[in-house]
């Protein structure tokens, strides 16, 4: 770099090709936030509680302790 305004110039997406990061708005904190409905993280929920329930079935049949 030969100078202070050089070196800035690379973290412009314009000045340097290579550049791979973009300028991002901020949020609009008017407009309503997307949330999950609560139904969903309930079924999401009792799904990750049977995954790890067969999980744990599974890796005592494997380990040889009886459930």
């Amino acid at each position: 770099m030969k100078d202070a305004a050089s070196a800035a110039a690379m973290s412009d997406p314009w000045q340097n090709p290579s550049f791979r990061r973009r300028w991002q708005e901020p949020l609009d904190h008017c407009m309503p936030q997307s949330t999950p409905t609560p139904e969903l993280n309930v079924a999401l929920e009792i799904t990750g509680r049977a995954l790890r329930e067969q999980w744990r079935r599974e890796r005592a049949k494997r380990e040889g302790v009886p459930s």
